[in-house]
């Protein structure tokens, strides 16, 4: 599997085997609870230092082989490995495998590159790849999505207006960058489960809550490395569902698991998270 990290023949899968160890244990030991620890770990490392200016992409071109070193890192390692669940989530196990059989069979006696494998996923599921991991592995940083305003419906659902920006920690401006974003939604409809993700790749979007809901979680098993800014409303109902153990623990250490640093750029999902937690630790759940 070509590194999600360089764009040269040389081979590194790290990223790779964080995830598929994960993966292996949950379906062994589901009690051990990995993709929790895999949220509260590795992904929470990534989302931390690709808050920084400092960061760097993922994806980024070798000349010489001196230059792999400074490449290795734990924003490579730890986004590597996130980026990899997030396009799994989307392809799911099947197509991801599919995928991984196409590539492996089509270059198994030859140099590839990154995109090599884009291909082959798309292939295997027909849904752009390419343009979602682009957007992923080409450019450091991720978004931070907005909850503006929600609309109630006349049949019962509540449209919630969204919008991305880049999320920098340091609260300086940020450029006009975009991601396409694969978000799932988790509501009380169905506490322990995720919809199929929406791709969005605008600056603004709209999600619809559906009709019963009394509370929802985008990102809603916490597959894609982003923040959220909750209304005053959605935030209010995901921490009295938290402090009644509704959500199922990763949700819930998910949705506690925003930044610590106090900035312009940070207040939004430092506040909700300090909410969270008061309200994790009132419902006796801690992380792991």
């Amino acid at each position: 599997i070509p590194s999600l990290l360089r764009n040269n023949n040389n081979n590194n899968n790290n990223e790779q085997r964080t995830t598929t160890t994960a993966q292996a244990l949950d379906a062994l030991f589901p009690s051990w609870g990995m993709w929790t620890q895999f949220i509260s770990d590795d992904q929470s490392t990534a989302m931390r230092l690709d808050a920084m200016r400092t960061s760097h992409p993922i994806q980024v071109p070798i000349k010489h082989a001196e230059e792999v070193e400074e490449v290795f890192d734990m924003i490579s390692y730890c986004k590597g490995a996130s980026v990899v669940q997030l396009i799994h989530s989307v392809l799911g196990p099947e197509k991801f495998q599919a995928g991984l059989q196409i590539y492996m069979e089509r270059h198994q006696y030859g140099n590839t590159i990154t995109t090599d494998l884009w291909k082959a996923w798309e292939e295997a599921s027909d849904k752009p790849i390419a343009q979602i991991m682009n957007s992923w592995t080409t450019q450091m940083g991720f978004p931070l999505i907005e909850v503006q305003s929600r609309t109630a419906n006349a049949d019962g659902s509540t449209t919630l207006a969204c919008t991305q920006r880049w999320f920098l920690a340091d609260g300086s401006a940020a450029d006009d960058r975009l991601w396409t974003i694969p978000l799932a939604l988790s509501t009380s409809l169905a506490p322990g489960e995720s919809s199929e993700p929406f791709l969005f790749r605008d600056r603004e979007f709209a999600l619809t809550v559906p009709k019963g809901a009394t509370w929802a979680k985008l990102n809603g098993q916490q597959h894609v490395p982003l923040r959220v800014a909750y209304d005053a409303a959605g935030l209010k109902e995901l921490s009295a569902a938290v402090a009644s153990q509704l959500l199922a623990t990763s949700q819930s250490s998910g949705a506690r698991n925003a930044p610590e640093q106090r900035s312009a750029a940070a207040s939004a999902t430092a506040t909700a998270s300090e909410r969270l937690r008061t309200a994790s630790r009132a419902s006796g759940d801690t992380d792991p």
